[in-house]
């Protein structure tokens, strides 16, 4: 009884242990505007910094890149931006300008692997972390500033619209007015009318001396 006990408890650590390491396990995801990027090398933590394959985060981002295998050196370009970082190297240069990196490019599983943050956010990108979905959130350039144009001077012409409508309703009323100014002469028609018949009434009483 007392070694069914022990086998017991021995079963359930290592239950205990297996699950613990399945959810270890659940890759980091990362996100650009809205899209889950697929990659072939998870992205993995180093020094409290996301790294990523290196041609999947830049040209999710819309960058064309150029790589240099002798040096292990990247050259992306986007525009008028343009970063060059070598991999193994705690230094990036963007549009010539050098930058200090918080952890350096790394080589893993035959992959070239950057830090997130750095590239998107020198991408003018803003990133966010997600803690309970394991994602880093990247939203591009060109969604954040049409995320940030005013809602009311996109109304603005509506309402435009809608004074111009009103003006354009007053010619109606005129139009309203000028025909009962027109009707007035037709009373007048009538009365001249009326007149015309008084000199058949006078032939009447001749014919009738």
């Amino acid at each position: 009884m007392k070694k069914a006990s022990i086998l017991l408890l021995i079963l359930t650590l290592v239950l205990t242990m297996g699950l613990t390491g399945v959810y270890a396990e659940e890759p980091i995801k990362v996100s650009v505007d809205g899209t889950i990027l697929n990659f072939d090398v998870n992205p993995t933590v180093i020094e409290g910094r996301t790294l990523v394959p290196l041609r999947a985060i830049f040209e999710a981002l819309g960058a064309e890149i150029e790589w240099e295998n002798t040096t292990k050196t990247v050259t992306a370009t986007k525009e008028d931006i343009k970063i060059t970082l070598e991999i193994g190297s705690k230094y990036a240069t963007v549009n010539g300008e050098e930058k200090e990196l918080e952890v350096e490019g790394k080589i893993i599983d035959d992959r070239a692997m950057v830090p997130a943050r750095f590239i998107a956010e020198s991408l003018g990108a803003s990133v966010e972390w997600n803690a309970e979905e394991k994602t880093v959130v990247i939203a591009s350039a060109a969604t954040t500033e049409s995320a940030t144009e005013p809602v009311d001077k996109a109304s603005a012409p509506g309402e435009e619209v809608t004074e111009a409508t009103d003006e354009a309703s007053a010619p109606g009323e005129e139009v309203t007015e000028a025909a009962d100014e027109d009707s007035t002469p037709s009373e007048d028609v009538t009365e001249t009318a009326d007149e015309d018949s008084a000199p058949s009434e006078e032939v009447a009483e001749d014919s009738a001396n």
